[in-house]
């Protein structure tokens, strides 16, 4: 029920897409999302840019702009890298979008 009215939001748009409609599909879910997405790996490559680093997985990412060390799973950990992420590229890249 989450997904109904949220773009899918991921650093991979191309495979999580795929991998989330098999599971959603697994479960009887249609997903909703249709051409609403936020690819994350845009950022990433943006921010690449501006520190001059050639990585842009998104935890070296993360770790170059600064964020916090995560103790945690991987999959809850890259959730807080991609929010971080996304935070950063709102404030940095979108700060007087009205």
């Amino acid at each position: 029920e989450l997904t109904h009215t949220l773009p899918l939001c991921s650093q991979n748009v191309p495979f999580d897409r795929d991998f989330m409609a098999a599971e959603m599909a697994r479960v009887g879910v249609k997903p909703t999302w249709a051409r609403r997405f936020v690819d994350l790996q845009s950022f990433s490559f943006m921010a690449c840019l501006e520190t001059g680093r050639e990585k842009f997985a998104l935890h070296d990412v993360y770790k170059a702009l600064g964020g916090p060390d995560l103790q945690e799973h991987r999959a809850v950990a890259d959730v807080a890298r991609g929010k971080y992420l996304l935070a950063h590229a709102l404030k940095r890249y979108f700060h007087d979008v009205k």
